[in-house]
């Protein structure tokens, strides 16, 4: 698989509730109609997280994260060459959203150690 990672932040002037309807009811929406898109997932980050306290702690750097995964690098480039993906990325840049955008061809499982 081969996947597009999406870290957004709203501008300071912008409520939660207002970059979320433009997120998650507008962008995602047209996002997930990307040709050979196999999986979308979005987190809306809700709070920081201390490291010297353990816990979360505060606003968030950003305000979410999204994956949107292909099987091959092919199918995402592939995916935005396209009509729906150029109307979304022309959607996104519009857009008065901070972004900052990864590719990955790796997932790694880390095993959990089993109870005792």
């Amino acid at each position: 698989m081969y996947a597009l990672i999406g870290i957004l932040k709203k501008p300071a002037d912008m409520d939660t509730a207002t970059f979320r309807k433009w997120w998650l009811e507008e962008h995602a929406m047209g996002a997930r109609l990307l040709p050979k898109l196999r999986q979308y997932v979005v987190y809306p980050l809700v709070q920081g997280f201390d490291p010297a306290k353990g816990q979360p702690d505060g606003a968030p750097s950003s305000d979410g994260v999204a994956f949107l995964w292909f099987d091959t690098e092919e199918d995402l480039r592939a995916a935005f060459a396209s009509a729906t993906g150029r109307s979304d990325i022309e959607h996104g840049v519009q857009a008065p959203i901070e972004y900052q955008l990864f590719c990955t061809d790796a997932e790694i499982v880390i095993p959990l150690e089993q109870p005792r």
